[in-house]
């Protein structure tokens, strides 16, 4: 809601505690020069576009951190070390500008929408490890934007998030995230799309419907969410290794549950950098993930591997709270 936009005889305002500001607010007002804002409020820079004050506190220099919020960095270039103590990127807050990486501090727990737009001269990045959501927009228009690390905190992938990412030509959404929404809009060069999460929430319409190019081939696990989301939309399907398949030898058997145990028992021989010539992959590692899928292997993995060979439950994966549902029988 931009309530105040275009008020080009504004010159101070003051906002009190608890006030929730829409996304242009106060855009255009060509005489706002005071601004009082209280600690707790979500801000944006968009919300103070052509703004005088906005023109003024961005002469303290190409980052402006405001109550541990980085609320501006659109004049940065190159590489940005956002420091220690910062908790979150606001929204919008490097849209247009000219970096080219970003290193995080450990404190750092959200990152807003679209914070990262139009960053043409971004071609890889890494979401740090404690976010949870790929927010609304965050990389819309980074056209040169080719690769994405997506750590397992990440469970959800909102609407938008990768939008015109042109240089996109593969992505893979890992096991942890539980919904994705209508994140790929115009990637034009998306040939192929991995869903390591059978159950992934793809919705069938509206604002959070996965789109992409028809052209994308869908890639994921047999009888998953990804397979139906490809059939119903008339897109090229592949399968991956069965759920459970450890050692990636397409088959679900006892070979697995063991792998499982080796390469957490003797990690430098059976674990993901071993020596020992069968030791577990990084594919492996995803498809031997089924007991409380995302958390990554443990012993857990290896007996609910055991317990479908032995028909003690149906399908893979298992997770806890059906674990504890049996078990309340």
């Amino acid at each position: 809601m931009a309530a105040f936009s275009n008020c080009k005889s504004l010159e101070s305002i003051k906002i009190p505690e608890g006030c929730k500001l829409g996304n242009d607010v106060f855009m255009n007002c060509t005489s706002l020069a005071e601004v009082k804002l209280p600690e707790n409020i979500d801000i944006s820079n968009a919300m103070f576009k052509d703004t005088p004050w906005l023109d003024s506190i961005r002469k303290g220099g190409e980052l402006i951190i405001f109550n541990n919020k980085v609320f501006d960095g659109t004049q940065c270039k190159g590489e940005v070390v956002i420091p220690e103590g910062v908790t979150e990127i606001c929204g919008h807050a490097f849209d247009g500008s000219e970096i080219t990486s970003v290193k995080f501090p450990d404190s750092l727990k959200t990152i807003g929408n679209y914070a990262f737009s139009n960053c043409n001269k971004l071609e890889e990045f890494t979401i740090p490890d404690g976010i949870g959501t790929i927010s609304g927009g965050m990389f819309c228009g980074c056209e040169n934007l080719k690769k994405v690390n997506i750590p397992d905190s990440v469970t959800v992938i909102e609407s938008d998030a990768f939008e015109f990412c042109t240089g996109l030509t593969e992505f893979t959404v890992p096991a942890s995230v539980k919904s994705v929404g209508m994140a790929f809009e115009y990637a034009d060069r998306l040939k192929t799309i991995t869903i390591l999460n059978p159950e992934c929430f793809i919705a069938p319409d509206g604002e959070n419907f996965l789109t992409m190019p028809m052209s994308t081939t869908v890639r994921g696990y047999a009888d998953s969410t990804a397979y139906r989301f490809a059939y119903g939309s008339k897109r090229n399907f592949e399968v991956i290794s069965p759920i459970g398949d450890a050692n990636c030898d397409n088959n679900v058997d006892i070979s697995d549950a063991v792998l499982i145990m080796q390469s957490i028992s003797n990690p430098s021989k059976y674990g993901e950098k071993g020596t020992e010539k069968n030791h577990i992959t990084a594919q492996g590692k995803v498809n031997g993930d089924v007991y409380n899928k995302g958390d990554g292997i443990t012993n857990k993995d290896a007996l609910s591997i055991q317990k479908l060979l032995l028909q003690l439950i149906d399908k893979l994966p298992e997770s806890e709270m059906n674990t504890t549902s049996e078990n309340d029988k």
